[in-house]
């Protein structure tokens, strides 16, 4: 089953009594399992919604939620911030990146399909390519981090979409 909400409030209360009664059919042994796919874009449907999605999904006993993010910095700001309402929520499993050969054959086939993804991050990046002071540097992966464009990682910032990654990389190399 798909469920997908608009950005209006009156969707809540129906996400509410959808997931209340998917806990009430489900039971122990048979728990229902509802996934939330891009689950940093919780933060656009509206304020407070991440607060009162909180307090809808703790009270239920028989379902497991899988909520799943490609935004590392805003899948750990919502998970690892203490004022955050999902603070320390659930556990977190950070996948690895995905090995370069493994992408080979879709870049190869698709480059339009290349291009339109890496179309919608150019912006953020481009205004930080022409950077000066350190505080602007500072500030700038600071702001690409939030925006989910790069992550810190233990050998410096990567940017963290292999598609962008690869468009800047060829950029820099006209």
């Amino acid at each position: 089953m798909e469920i997908s909400f608009q950005n209006e409030g009156a969707d809540l209360p129906l996400l509410e009594d959808a997931l209340n009664l998917l806990d009430q059919l489900s039971d122990p042994v048979n728990r229902t399992i509802v996934v939330f796919d891009e689950f940093q874009d919780i933060m656009r449907l509206g304020i407070g919604i991440d607060r009162k999605l909180r307090s809808i999904m703790q009270l239920h006993q028989n379902i497991n939620y899988i909520i799943l993010g490609s935004q590392e910095s805003m899948m750990r700001e919502i998970f690892e911030k203490k004022k955050s309402p999902f603070y320390h929520f659930g556990q977190l499993f950070p996948l690895p990146k995905i090995e370069k050969e493994h992408f080979k054959s879709f870049i190869n086939t698709d480059k339009k399909t290349l291009i339109n993804l890496t179309r919608r991050n150019i912006s953020p990046l481009a205004r930080a390519a022409n950077i000066g002071p350190v505080s602007t540097v500072f500030s700038s992966l600071k702001r690409l981090m939030q925006n989910g464009n790069i992550i810190k990682s233990e050998q410096g910032y990567e940017i963290d979409d292999p598609f962008f990654k690869k468009w800047i990389i060829e950029r820099r190399n006209l």
